[in-house]
C-alpha cells in the first residue's frame, strides 16, 4: 500500500465571527458606561468571559489526517491528542456535502440530535463522513474535499 497522506489544518478566521465579537465587546463596554450604578465586578466578569471565548476562537484548530493507518482528527483545545479511526474499524466513509447548521446545529465540536453523530467543523459545507462498525458516526469538516476524496478511495480500494 502506498503512503499517500492527506493533511489539513483549519481555524476560525471568518470575517463575520470577528464582526460579532467586536459587536459583543462594544455592547459590554456600552452597557457598563450607560449603567446607573455600574458594578466593576459585573464588568470584569463580562470581560473575563469574553476573553475566554475570544481565546478559544483564536486558538481553536481542527487538524485532520488520512494515511495508511486510518483517519485522525484533533480539534484543539477540546482534544489534546488525535482521535484515531483505523481503516479496519471504518464501515463507511465518503466526502460529502452537509449543512452544519441544519445537521449539527452549528460549527465547532457538535453532536447531532438527528442521529448523525458528532461533527468537527470550522467552516464550509463539505466534510468527510465516516461510520465505524461499532456505530460511531463522525463528520469532519474539510476545505479540501477534492484532495481528500482520491486518497480515501485509494485506501478503500487497498483495504
Amino acid at each position: 500500500m502506498s503512503k499517500a497522506i492527506f493533511e489539513e489544518q483549519q481555524q476560525f478566521r471568518q470575517w463575520w465571527i470577528w464582526i460579532i465579537m467586536i459587536a459583543v465587546a462594544g455592547s459590554i463596554f456600552y452597557s457598563y458606561t450607560q449603567a446607573e450604578n455600574p458594578s466593576i465586578d459585573d464588568f470584569l466578569f463580562s470581560v473575563v468571559v469574553f476573553g475566554i471565548v475570544l481565546l478559544l476562537l483564536f486558538t481553536a484548530k481542527l487538524n485532520s489526517r488520512i494515511d495508511e493507518k486510518g483517519v485522525h482528527v484533533k480539534f484543539f483545545p477540546f482534544h489534546l491528542s488525535y482521535q484515531h479511526y483505523p481503516w479496519e474499524d471504518i464501515n463507511h466513509i465518503k466526502v460529502t456535502d452537509y449543512s452544519p447548521l441544519g445537521d449539527y446545529g452549528g460549527w465547532g465540536v457538535r453532536i447531532s440530535f438527528r442521529g448523525k453523530g458528532k461533527a468537527f467543523n470550522v467552516s464550509g459545507s463539505q466534510g468527510i463522513w465516516l461510520e465505524t462498525f461499532s456505530g460511531k458516526k463522525r463528520m469532519i469538516g474539510t476545505q479540501k474535499a477534492e484532495q481528500a476524496d482520491p486518497i480515501i478511495k485509494q485506501y478503500l480500494k487497498n483495504s
